[in-house]
């Protein structure tokens, strides 16, 4: 089964509740697009920021390094020991 397509508030009180124009109606929809334009959209691809990076954002607002390992281990499901080599290929990579 296919999925409504939801109409927006505007859309729906512009076309059926009130007096507005066409060119006015028109200029409401194609600011509309612009805006959805320029809203960021998902690219596929893994996520930015793994366990390495969060651990090293960890140890630079001052936890341990032994703590954060725990920390970010026990967030993934991982052993301490994927996340110290998570960090050593994130401390090679260009800060982002």
């Amino acid at each position: 089964m296919r999925k409504a397509r939801a109409i927006s508030v505007w859309t729906y009180r512009e076309r059926y509740c009130s007096s507005f124009s066409p060119a006015a109606i028109a200029a409401l929809a194609q600011q509309q697009r612009e805006q959805d334009r320029k809203k960021p959209r998902a690219r596929g691809g893994r996520p930015k920021g793994g366990m390495g990076e969060q651990k090293l954002r960890f140890v630079e607002s001052g936890v341990r390094e032994e703590d954060a390992d725990r920390i970010v281990a026990k967030a993934f499901g991982k052993p301490p020991e994927a996340v110290r080599r998570a960090s050593k290929s994130a401390r090679k990579k260009s800060p982002r």
